[in-house]
């Protein structure tokens, strides 16, 4: 993705997650909009690191407007962006699933890791409870992630329908 349109949808995203955070939350659970974003910009597109770079950028921005130390998110997203670039190497990027289950995978990695520097930092926030908000947390992100998929997979792999393809 050219750096210029990834800058675009993290910003849409970050004013979605910082501005309408209530509009988008079901029983306690929201899409992390810029997580959905470092990990389909970085599963999807083989040029550039522009998901890893606005996720750092926007992380920082994000931990300043709502977190408690700035530079947690950034440190998670660059962690999970790499982490996704590296597994990206050995799926294939055109089945729907793989992108489900590295998603779900990276979902939690990045909540667990959050509660690791959040907890060696003095959090009193619980493993158990951060367990218990995963479920509504990753299904959340699979939908988004699944209508991400569906928009730029036309984009990422030209001719998909074609037979000749497979």
């Amino acid at each position: 993705m050219k750096y210029g349109a990834a800058l675009i949808a993290f910003a849409v995203a970050f004013f979605i997650q910082t501005a309408c955070y209530s509009f988008i939350d079901i029983h306690g659970a929201a899409p992390n909009l810029l997580l959905c974003l470092v990990i389909v910009t970085t599963f999807m597109y083989d040029t550039g690191y522009s998901g890893i770079v606005y996720g750092v950028v926007f992380g920082l921005l994000y931990d300043i407007y709502a977190g408690y130390y700035p530079g947690v998110s950034s440190l998670c997203f660059l962690v999970i962006g790499i982490c996704v670039l590296i597994i990206k190497e050995f799926l294939n990027k055109e089945h729907f699933g793989t992108i489900l289950i590295v998603t779900a995978a990276a979902v939690l990695a990045f909540d667990v890791l959050y509660w690791m520097i959040y907890r060696a930092m003095g959090s009193v926030y619980s493993f158990g409870h951060m367990l218990a908000a995963q479920p509504p947390t990753i299904a959340y992100d699979l939908v988004v992630i699944a209508v991400a998929y569906y928009v730029l997979i036309g984009r990422v792999i030209k001719f998909r329908g074609d037979r000749q393809f497979r």
